[in-house]
């Protein structure tokens, strides 16, 4: 027997509701000590920040590293941005990229606006965890300041989060002096059962 169900709210299986996250310049780094050492150690590891614009990139940015980040967190019950909303950004944007010793470990699509940069879809192109214990994520995250900066545009969307207030993501984003603001409903259904059919496979090929 196969059964539609909510994906359960306390679960990291899938996405659920999410809360965008919309900051203002300059951010919160002159007023957090931890964080200005937090990045202070990032910078020493010797990685670096890149920009670039468009499309190029996109196909290994989506193999090699978004889609392994997703499954690696989550499994078979991935859920990954849609193909075609990550080419519309980046034909307004571009990717932010962190490399390591002249190849890139962490990237993010980033789309820009008159009024707002935003983030979007992002992945790790290693499995090492150490990139990230390195401060790959701080550097990513303070690029976008620093780009939402270069190109005077006040304001930065840092995306979306699960709606709990004390989700890690949420608690980092929140750490760059960001606040919630009106929520962005995503539903997100998923279809259990024991065993697949023919019948079955081309009912949700149709979905």
């Amino acid at each position: 027997a196969y059964e539609l169900k909510e994906c359960d709210w306390s679960s990291d299986v899938c996405s659920s509701d999410l809360l965008a996250l919309v900051g203002g310049l300059p951010p919160a780094l002159k007023r957090s000590r931890h964080l200005r050492r937090a990045l202070k150690r990032a910078e020493a590891s010797g990685m670096t920040v890149e920009v670039t614009r468009g499309l190029q990139g996109y196909e290994a940015f989506l193999e090699d590293a978004h889609i392994p980040s997703a499954r690696r967190r989550f499994g078979n019950a991935a859920v990954v941005e849609n193909e075609y909303q990550i080419r519309r950004w980046l034909r307004r944007g571009g990717f932010l990229r962190i490399n390591r010793d002249g190849a890139c470990v962490l990237a993010m699509v980033y789309r820009m606006g008159r009024t707002v940069l935003r983030v979007g879809a992002q992945g790790r192109f290693t499995a090492d965890d150490s990139v990230m214990r390195q401060g790959a994520g701080m550097l990513l995250y303070r690029a976008v300041f620093d780009l939402a900066a270069d190109l005077h545009v006040p304001r930065v969307d840092l995306g979306g989060v699960r709606p709990f207030l004390n989700d890690g993501v949420l608690q980092f984003k929140q750490r760059w002096g960001v606040e919630l603001t009106n929520p962005v409903t995503a539903n997100v259904y998923a279809l259990y059962g024991k065993d697949t059919t023919p019948a079955l496979e081309a009912w949700a090929c149709l979905r």
